[in-house]
């Protein structure tokens, strides 16, 4: 099959992730159609226009096992797969969705590719990563994670500080495992890395978790020295075989694609606990188990004023959260600590933090 694309596609590397081979093209113009850009965002929408014409690339001879990966990256989201015809020629296109808006300027994928390109090609590095393809029922299914993941990959990109520790030496992953579950995503892998003596190590069998770059919030009155603390049942004590799997922790959430770790905690603030905060105060990051999970942390502080009652329900329905929120006093909170009725370490550190820069928050408030 031949097929006529525009847009994101046209970025050779996108392409071929997306399909798994190398698809070349012939420059090609599909009369009656442009490309303007999606309202509030980067993505391209083709529409249709009398006169108008629509500058892409022609495919020729698709392979079906391709077109069933181009299928699955399109498919799932609203387009639409049409024919039309170029000199005569049938071709395939991909129609976007009636319901996709545009600002009525035309796209340009030099300005895609220097925004939201960089975490797109990410994310379909993952999705090209797994061996069988996945479906289109499972692309959509796990659309939203993969993104996540790919935007957390972005933040871990930035270089931090080393001042004691080495400078970033080489590593070599020399083969990976296809990423194996439908949620969060386990990996098994070979590598080698550069000892402190200046060699390369042995080959290293390791496996590992790819877990969530997350917001954690502790909610803190400063008026009436209080916390706002969050229980629900979790999986990890009951794999432990705890005999209590039901958790103290801070608001939580995952830190979405395109959002920054302080609007992930105002959003979780208000859609687990139904807080209005007034102040993030960033506390410290860093990485939950570095021995086997990509997990990272973004810890803050949420200054607000707390509701006078013990405890009460949160959390959102449709994320079947089951939350019971807890306000205490600070010491309170510490002394659960002391008894280990509160297990949960980036907790625990949150608290300590407050404790220890109380005075000065008590008397700033």
């Amino acid at each position: 099959m031949n097929l006529f694309i525009y847009g994101t596609l046209l970025d050779d590397r996108l392409r071929r992730l997306v399909a798994g081979r190398q698809l070349d093209g012939t420059p090609a113009v599909l009369a009656g159609y442009r490309v303007e850009r999606e309202q509030g965002g980067q993505l391209p929408v083709l529409c249709r226009g009398e006169g108008d014409q629509a500058s892409g690339l022609i495919l020729k001879d698709v392979p079906q096992s391709a077109l069933d990966r181009l299928d699955a990256y399109e498919i799932p989201f609203g387009y639409q797969r049409i024919t039309e015809h170029i000199s005569g020629i049938p071709v395939g296109v991909y129609l976007p969705p009636a319901t996709m808006r545009t600002d009525g300027t035309a796209w340009v994928l030099a300005n895609w590719q220097a925004t939201d390109g960089p975490l797109s090609l990410l994310a379909a590095e993952e999705i090209d990563a797994h061996h069988p393809a996945l479906t289109a029922r499972e692309l959509s299914a796990q659309w939203h994670m993969i993104r996540h993941r790919a935007s957390s990959r972005l933040r871990a990109s930035q270089p931090r500080p080393s001042t004691v520790r080495r400078p970033a030496g080489s590593v070599e992953i020399v083969d990976q495992s296809a990423p194996y579950g439908s949620f969060f995503k386990y990996s098994k892998m070979r590598l080698r890395h550069e000892t402190f003596a200046g060699q390369m190590s042995d080959m290293l069998p390791r496996e590992g978790f790819r877990g969530a770059d997350a917001a954690l919030i502790l909610p803190y009155d400063p008026v009436r020295d209080r916390v706002l603390l969050v229980e629900q049942f979790r999986v990890g004590p009951t794999l432990r075989g705890d005999a209590n799997p039901w958790a103290l922790e801070p608001v939580a959430g995952m830190i979405d694609a395109g959002e920054t770790p302080e609007q992930a905690a105002r959003r979780e603030a208000a859609e687990e606990a139904g807080l209005k905060v007034d102040a993030i105060v960033p506390m410290f990051s860093g990485y939950a188990s570095p021995g086997n999970s990509s997990e990272y942390h973004y810890c803050m502080l949420a200054l607000t004023d707390l509701p006078d009652r013990d405890s009460y329900f949160g959390g959102l329905a449709d994320e079947a959260e089951d939350l019971r929120l807890h306000v205490v006093t600070l010491d309170q909170a510490l002394e659960m600590v002391e008894t280990a009725e509160i297990s949960v370490l980036p907790l625990i550190a949150m608290l300590n933090w407050v404790a220890r820069k109380r005075s000065s928050l008590r008397a700033s408030a």
